[in-house]
């Protein structure tokens, strides 16, 4: 994997990292600078010529972007053996194109193949609430026509 495209991860993951960009600004800001590195880069100023893109949000580019910590977690991601897709890729899920906002960048394990285009994933949140863990956890169950989870996919969900 070149060192360019662990790069272009870094930058998505440090640019989706700061409050206040979301999935919407970080596209705009994708679409005016060409690239999330380049969005990190640019000026005060020049962020806040993106349509959506206050101040506050320019300074938080600017001042809370932490490249170091998104550069570890691509390292990470690849020594665990995970996979990614990233927005631009041409083998980035064709279902998932059509999302107005849809997911910058995948991480997944295994192969990726056409029969994966009829699958169902479950995302969520980093500070989910028990409901909300027991929730996904019932919709996997009942997807995959089971009443009940072990615990080894309990804890490695968590």
């Amino acid at each position: 994997m070149s060192n360019s495209r662990k790069k272009t991860l870094a930058d998505l993951i440090a640019l989706n990292a700061v409050d206040g960009v979301g999935i919407g600004r970080m596209y705009a800001l994708l679409d005016a600078f060409g690239s999330a590195g380049s969005a990190l880069d640019a000026s005060i100023s020049e962020l806040t010529d993106v349509p959506g893109i206050g101040r506050e949000i320019a300074s938080a580019i600017k001042e809370k972007q932490d490249r170091d910590k998104a550069s570890a977690m691509v390292g990470r991601i690849l020594d665990l053996g995970w996979s990614y897709f990233m927005h631009s890729d041409a083998g980035y899920p064709e279902p998932l194109k059509s999302i107005p906002e849809r997911p910058p960048y995948i991480f997944y394990l295994g192969d990726y193949t056409e029969a994966d285009l009829n699958a169902i994933a479950i995302v969520g949140s980093r500070t989910a609430t028990e409901e909300g863990r027991s929730f996904a956890e019932s919709l996997a169950l009942r997807l995959e026509g089971r009443d009940r989870i072990d615990n080894q996919h309990r804890s490695a969900g968590s």
